[in-house]
């Protein structure tokens, strides 16, 4: 249980927990940014989302255990669903170089 709730957020929170939609299971917390409220307004930002998703593919996948990093994983994966978007338009865009930092 959280602890320095008000009564008001500890009862949302409650709420939430009894609706499965906070999972009370400190290792699902992660879950919790991808969950829709009631309200059908989501928790997190689309952008927030996708990497809370790639983050669980990058755990699951044969490249972490290969050595490659969180970040580097995410930044591949961005890069090829960019590239895919990118191929659907009519006329395709051009490809353009990642800008250096």
């Amino acid at each position: 249980m959280l602890t320095n709730l008000s009564p008001n957020a500890q009862k949302r929170l409650e709420e939430r927990q009894a609706n499965g939609i906070f999972p009370a299971d400190p290792s699902k917390r992660w879950l919790h940014k991808t969950t829709i409220n009631r309200s059908s307004e989501p928790l997190a930002s689309a952008s927030q989302r996708l990497r809370a998703v790639l983050f669980r593919v990058w755990q699951q996948s044969k490249e972490r255990k290969g050595g490659m990093d969180q970040e580097t994983y995410y930044q591949a994966r961005m890069a090829q669903i960019i590239e895919q978007e990118r191929k659907s338009l009519e006329p395709p865009l051009p490809t353009y170089e990642p800008m250096d930092g």
